[in-house]
């Protein structure tokens, strides 16, 4: 008798159709555009999907958890403009990298704390401190480029180590310290309770505020290293940088398989829509689709997104709700 070969997870399976979406989309592209699959078209493609890569896994993490956090892409801002400025005033590169790093976990903080201790709504809190970010790097940036007079500083962000781009090296470096927390520490076996049942989570002594703060500190030093590389990148801070960044990262995680509803997710699987993402984006650039037209896309697939998480969450849950009913009426 021939073994009967076993079924994979759901996670598994979405995760290979999302593996095979991202290699008909790549190439499609490829025969409409022959630059696509070109050591450049690609060298593009990586760079443009280092930076949301490089936040998604440890916001990926905090949606596990059952948070959100829309300020981000005003963080990249805020941190290019102090990591630049830094620099400018004689700061050494690597310590003007670190407080832009500061900068950023300093914004999760106030954000983890007035949604974990306070008790205020994730949405609330972190779409209130996405004005306060921006406003801060208008304010500081007097809504102008600020060019980095250090030559080294556009080096992280433009720089070959070989055949790959500092940039992405920079991005991986990040994606497997979210790996690491995700699959070898308490970290990310926390996330998944706290954003499965809080309550449970608290009974079990998994420490749920600590790690509700946690994921939001992680998230916003991820999104000050994200502002370093995307002001090296350009060579220079902008204030209105990051703009609907916060949406490329949650349409990446959503396609990927997170949960708005918290308590399930891969990282694995932000990056897959990361990538789904940057290959469409990238080939629609290519062949001269109008950027609008990319935004307009782009929401689309955000609203079925949601939509899909939702109904497939609703039959998920639809036997647990009978259940609940049946035990209630006796």
């Amino acid at each position: 008798m021939l073994a009967r070969v076993p079924r994979p997870s759901p996670a598994a399976a979405r995760q290979l159709v999302n593996l095979a979406a991202l290699l008909i989309i790549m190439a499609i592209m490829a025969s409409l555009s022959p630059e696509f699959l070109t050591t450049d078209g690609i060298a593009n493609l990586l760079r443009q999907v280092a930076v949301v890569i490089t936040v998604g896994g440890f916001f990926t993490m905090l949606m596990v958890a059952g948070g959100l956090d829309l300020s981000v892409g005003a963080v990249i801002a805020l941190a290019g403009i102090v990591s630049v400025s830094l620099s400018n005033a004689g700061l050494p590169l690597p310590a003007a990298f670190a407080a832009a790093i500061v900068v950023g976990a300093g914004v999760g903080l106030i954000n983890g704390f007035l949604v974990a201790v306070v008790g205020v709504n994730a949405l609330i809190v972190t779409l209130g401190m996405m004005y306060v970010a921006r406003g801060l790097s208008l304010v500081a940036g007097e809504g102008r480029a600020i060019a980095a007079h250090d030559p080294g500083y556009a080096w992280l962000g433009n720089g070959m180590a070989g055949p790959v781009a500092v940039m992405v090296i920079a991005g991986l470096i990040a994606l497997v310290i979210a790996l690491i927390l995700e699959r070898r520490l308490l970290f990310g076996r926390y996330t998944v309770l706290v954003g499965t049942n809080p309550k449970a989570a608290r009974l079990s002594g998994t420490p749920v505020r600590g790690t509700l703060i946690a994921a939001f500190v992680l998230t916003g030093a991820a999104a000050g290293w994200a502002g370093v590389l995307f002001s090296s990148r350009m060579g220079a801070a902008v204030s209105k940088a990051g703009l609907g960044f916060e949406f490329d990262v949650i349409i990446a995680a959503l396609i990927g398989g997170t949960s708005l509803f918290g308590g399930e997710g891969r990282i694995i699987g932000t990056v897959l829509g990361a990538l789904i993402v940057g290959s469409a984006t990238t080939g629609m650039n290519m062949i001269g689709v109008e950027p609008f037209v990319q935004r307009v896309m782009l929401g689309v697939v955000l609203l079925s997104a949601v939509g899909l998480d939702a109904i497939v969450r609703s039959r998920r849950d639809r036997p647990v709700r009978r259940v609940t009913a049946k035990v209630a009426q006796t």
